[in-house]
């Protein structure tokens, strides 16, 4: 199957605004490169050719479009939101698109030959299906193969949720992970002890890449993939852990169902925050009823832990 890669260069401040138009878009996923380098201990695996292209002084924003009848509207669709961004105030940059085709066989070899096994959190490794990993001490190495649906581990933003589903999961955790892409977060989640988990993105790639790689790690048994725009139309209820690392604005729309299917001492975990944006997604929890928890920093990006207000 052929796609079209769209790469948009924008910056940090233009993340969520350009991230919501791919969405609104139906688009699977977004990956964004650029940015702040990481410093060089904070690498678990490092490619000289992958620093050489690192753009310190912007942010690309890249999704795929299937290369099909609907792909013409969605492109000048992204052209016209692009071109009506508020400019008052705000920084996009130059919102150049290039657009290029791709195989999708030849997408998946881009990561087969950077993607190594590295560690996530303090316990979990990530580790790509067709490599071999040999577990040290209490770790939990992970399987995955992100496929077309976005969610290798390696973004700060994903770290954080590990990381908090680490203090947080426990044997009797039913989990509910939204906006799921590789369904790397809800595979994390049982590894770690979870009874049960439901995996959900309004992407049906990423339903079926969610499904088999839960098939990897051999827990098929415990999650459940479906096809869903948020939490609408979710009829499970009374879940312990609710995650979702997507976008600020994403979030925010969330925060308004997510106490219909959190119980009373849940716990919220979100991330894709970049951090100018950190005040608008508080303020919508406190708007909804959350206390804050714990609140995690990475480079630009922000993920945010609550639990909901005893009224």
């Amino acid at each position: 199957m052929k796609w079209n890669e769209i790469s948009i260069k924008t910056t940090e401040q233009g993340i969520d605004a350009v991230s919501a138009l791919l969405y609104d878009l139906n688009v699977g996923g977004i990956e964004i490169l650029g940015g702040e380098l990481p410093k060089s201990g904070d690498w678990d695996y490092v490619d000289e050719t992958l620093i050489e292209q690192y753009d310190v002084n912007g942010i690309i924003i890249r999704a795929y479009f299937p290369d099909d009848e609907t792909f013409f509207d969605s492109f000048n669709g992204l052209r016209r939101g692009l071109k009506n961004l508020p400019v008052d105030g705000f920084d996009f940059g130059s919102l150049e698109i290039l657009n290029e085709k791709r195989e999708e066989s030849e997408w998946a070899e881009n990561w087969k030959k950077y993607f190594k096994p590295f560690k996530a959190g303090e316990k979990i490794v990530i580790c790509p299906e067709w490599e071999e990993y040999r577990r040290k001490d209490d770790e939990i190495v992970l399987k995955i193969d992100p496929g077309m649906a976005f969610g290798s581990g390696l973004h700060e933003t994903t770290k954080m949720c590990i990381k908090e589903l680490e203090k947080h999961v426990s044997s009797t955790s039913k989990v509910i992970d939204v906006g799921c892409g590789s369904g790397i977060l809800s595979i994390a989640a049982i590894k770690l002890g979870a009874g049960s988990a439901l995996a959900l993105d309004r992407d049906s790639v990423c339903v079926k890449v969610a499904k088999e790689n839960a098939a990897y790690n051999g827990i098929t048994d415990k999650i459940r993939s479906s096809k869903a725009d948020l939490l609408s139309g979710v009829a499970f209820k009374d879940a312990d852990i609710i995650a979702a690392n997507i976008i600020a604005d994403i979030i925010i729309r969330l925060n308004e169902s997510v106490l219909s299917h959190l119980k009373q001492d849940g716990i919220y975990i979100m991330s894709g925050i970049i951090a100018d944006r950190l005040d608008d997604v508080l303020a919508s929890l406190s708007k909804h009823n959350f206390k804050i928890l714990n609140i995690s920093e990475m480079g630009e990006w922000r993920a945010v832990t609550a639990t909901p207000s005893i009224i």
